[in-house]
């Protein structure tokens, strides 16, 4: 039993060192949106409608650095033009 709780407060001494999150900049619509084609201002609207709810939840980027934290590195979405 002592040994599981040892486990576990490494575990959560781990995460906590794991868990860094960084404020989310504002979402911005893209300048060029009136001129997009219409699949791609379709596009555009539900990309900024998405981030936007996502600085409405949370701000401070601690939703973003769970879901990272928690997913792996199996699913890292970091390169993707968000």
């Amino acid at each position: 039993m002592n040994n599981l709780k040892t486990l576990l407060a490494r575990l959560l001494e781990s995460a906590r060192a794991d868990f860094d999150p960084k404020p989310i900049a504002r979402p911005k619509v893209d300048p060029g949106f009136q001129d997009l084609e219409p699949l791609l201002r379709s596009t555009e609207a539900i990309r900024f409608s998405i981030l936007s709810l996502e600085f409405w939840v949370d701000p401070n980027g601690q939703l973003r650095e769970w879901s990272d934290t928690t997913a792996g590195p199996q699913s890292d979405c970091s390169s993707l033009p968000f």
